[in-house]
């Protein structure tokens, strides 16, 4: 490991700006002889309540219900931000923070095929933890995995742990992935334990 995104997970904006902060205190003097900070990932609160996962419900926002000061605070550092596209206020969202360099990520989403790929149209440009916390592939109603294994351009992450994903489906997403698109990611926190 080279360098790394501290990341929260789904909390009050006030608990997130809190975060945001610690993490652009530390990185100046963060350990030089160690993996490098490169900013911060914020997986939530914009995540869809039906596929919440560990998220607390009563934590999750629309994206259109923060406004534009509020959403400036975690803008210095922000890099990868999570956002189920089928949200209130998700593409536009999606559009503002791509046009300003932040890597979206879609995920924790009950999104359709045509709302995942209307999310990736709008700027998103990864798929948080593919599989997990989604629509999968379903033969009469599919979701954000199928639109994010069928776009080329779009970068998954796959936990490859034995436990998130079957590794019978391993071999579905290097068939359909382009090698430099699939990012191995661990997801083990406390809640895990």
């Amino acid at each position: 490991v080279t360098s790394f995104l501290p990341t929260s997970v789904s909390a009050s904006y006030e608990d997130l700006t809190e975060f945001a902060g610690s993490v652009r205190r530390w990185m100046p003097v963060a350990p030089g002889d160690g993996a490098e900070p490169l900013g911060f990932n914020m997986e939530g609160p914009f995540l869809s309540e039906a596929k919440k996962g560990a998220h607390p419900a009563h934590l999750l926002r629309d994206p259109a219900d923060i406004d534009a000061a509020t959403l400036e605070t975690f803008m210095e550092g922000l890099r990868i931000i999570t956002i189920a596209p089928e949200l209130p206020g998700a593409l536009e969202m999606i559009q503002a923070l791509a046009g300003r360099g932040v890597r979206v990520a879609l995920g924790h989403s009950a999104a359709s095929t045509a709302q995942a790929r209307a999310g990736y149209a709008a700027g998103a440009v990864s798929t948080t933890h593919l599989f997990n916390a989604m629509v999968g592939v379903i033969h009469r109603e599919p979701g954000l995995a199928l639109a994010a294994v069928l776009d080329d351009a779009v970068w998954v992450e796959l936990i490859a742990d034995t436990l998130h994903v079957d590794p019978e489906l391993w071999p579905l997403i290097w068939r359909m992935k382009p090698a430099e698109r699939v990012v191995l990611v661990s997801d083990c926190i406390s809640l895990a334990e």
